[in-house]
């Protein structure tokens, strides 16, 4: 469905229309809010596209908004995961009518957990060409061989980008506590209680360097050298 003029996929139900302008080009590239941030994510969403914009890279980047908004976490992370079905069923639609048209996908925070699942759900039904998690709020061995997501990974995507910054202290201490485990976001993957580390497809990417904290990777207008280096990787045009 669309909100007014702009394009919007919609995660909250089963199966609402959805609409086929926003990948009639060679690219769909949806972006995928983290908890409390389904207001917000047409805004980012728009602030990724200009982004991209200025730096040469013409791309439509629509919000894919799901039921973010509960105090309570586990809650949260229950709907997520029910989001990245949708997402998954939402893909197939896409691909359906575009079989040439390449995949992006970005996600903020619990949002990764949305497109994550997405990729187990797919189970290879279609490949998406990237995904970009920026602070994911997984824990940080859910990536690791034999674990929730890796056969996901492995058979539904051709390179996974997972960012992470060691002073995001959404990620770094939020996440920890409520979740009882280390998120992704913060020191990237931990694999030591693993038989193996992530698929080769995967890589950690630490950007502490040029993300100051969790907020600053939806501001790529104020960020400027995330901004460069988020472009350069999705579009390979650094």
């Amino acid at each position: 469905m669309t909100d007014g003029d702009a394009p919007v996929v919609d995660l909250t139900e089963p199966a609402p229309t959805t609409p086929a302008e926003f990948w009639d080009g060679d690219t769909c590239c949806l972006f995928v809010h983290g908890w409390f941030g389904r207001t917000a994510s047409d805004g980012y969403a728009a602030d990724f596209e200009r982004a991209f914009d200025r730096r040469g890279v013409d791309v439509s980047v629509v919000p894919a908004q799901w039921d973010a908004h509960t105090v309570n976490f586990w809650r949260a992370r229950r709907r997520a995961d029910a989001a990245g079905r949708r997402l998954a069923d939402r893909l197939r639609t896409i691909r359906s009518r575009a079989s040439d048209a390449t995949l992006v996908l970005l996600a903020h925070s619990l949002g990764a957990r949305v497109v994550l699942e997405a990729l187990v759900d797919l189970a290879g039904d279609l490949v998406v060409d990237t995904v970009a998690l920026l602070a994911p709020g997984v824990d940080a061995d859910s990536v690791c061989d034999g674990t929730r997501y890796t056969a996901g990974i492995r058979e539904s995507a051709t390179r996974v980008l997972s960012y992470h910054s060691r002073t995001d202290r959404t990620v770094c201490w939020l996440y920890r506590l409520l979740s009882r485990s280390a998120g992704l976001g913060c020191r990237g993957v931990d694999c030591r209680d693993s038989l193996a580390g992530p698929p080769a497809i995967f890589e950690s990417v630490d950007v502490t360097d040029v993300v100051s904290g969790h907020e600053a990777y939806v501001e790529p207008g104020e960020n400027i050298r995330w901004a460069d280096r988020l472009t350069a990787d999705l579009w390979e045009c650094g």
